[in-house]
């Protein structure tokens, strides 16, 4: 039988959550191949006895062979299984009776986690995938046929919340402020929780957007604001720039500035007729 001593040395703060296998689904073909080299010599028992000692001798080998084969299926089933503690993931891949991979992953290195449903088995047997990708040189963990993915999904995120990093940078009181808000967060409705989580995304968003366009967006208005902002004084700049343009024309070859006479004879324009060649 497996014992977790054979792959893995528990820490003093570390502490092993769960251990699982994948579901009994899995037995299935071994056990099915058995059970057929187990049975069908009965129902030729009678032939395989007329042939004497060769006879007898494949009836009995026929029995063996299905009992090594169901053995040794629920051998390497018992001995695949997932480990996770509070500091790691460890994949313990049985692939033979003497074969055997192990993978570890620590939960900081743990970069996303996910399930998937595949086909009518997994649908009625509640099995699923479950996939662990790991930032840097950690490799991805995946298992196959294994219960209730979902619940393992939810225990590993919130073991990666446990074990983020916290700022040491922070006064005290900061600290006992962040609890505070989580454990605030923790009771939420799920509504409320997928506002929280818009609103953050959406934060992050525009942030992304300031930076790519290489500017500082003021402390409480949104990006979306600054813009428009920057939009109206441009076109104020431009309507300033239209009133300062003066519109130039070429010159006439002549121009005539024609004088009229008042009925006294004297002349009335203030200009004098100038006449340009």
């Amino acid at each position: 039988m497996f014992h977790i001593e054979e792959v893995l040395q528990v820490k003093d703060t570390e502490d092993v959550k769960l251990v699982v296998r994948r579901h009994p689904v899995a037995l299935v073909p071994g056990l099915g191949i058995a059970l057929v080299l187990i049975v069908a010599p009965f129902f030729f028992l009678f032939p395989l006895f007329s042939w004497g000692v060769p006879g007898v001798v494949s009836f009995g080998a026929s029995i063996v062979a299905g009992i090594v084969v169901a053995v040794r299926a629920i051998i390497l089933w018992n001995a695949d299984v997932l480990i996770i503690t509070t500091l790691r993931v460890v994949q313990v891949d049985q692939r033979g009776m003497f074969s055997r991979f192990v993978t570890e992953v620590p939960l900081a290195s743990v970069q996303d986690v996910s399930w998937r449903n595949e086909g009518v088995v997994d649908t009625v047997t509640k099995a699923g995938t479950l996939s662990i990708q790991s930032v840097g040189t950690s490799p991805n963990v995946e298992v196959r046929r294994i219960a209730h993915p979902e619940r393992l999904h939810e225990l590993l995120n919130d073991l990666r919340h446990r074990t983020a990093p916290k700022r040491s940078d922070l006064p005290p009181d900061v600290h006992e402020r962040l609890k505070r808000i989580m454990a605030d967060v923790e009771q939420l409705p799920e509504d409320a929780l997928t506002r929280v989580e818009a609103f953050v995304r959406s934060q992050d968003r525009e942030q992304a957007v300031a930076t790519f366009l290489d500017e500082r967006v003021p402390e409480g208005v949104g990006v979306q604001e600054h813009m428009q902002e920057s939009a109206s004084e441009q076109e104020e700049e431009q309507e300033m720039d239209g009133t300062l343009a003066v519109e130039v024309r070429p010159v006439p070859d002549s121009v005539t500035v024609e004088t009229e006479t008042s009925p006294n004879g004297t002349d009335s324009s203030p200009v004098p007729p100038v006449t340009t060649p």
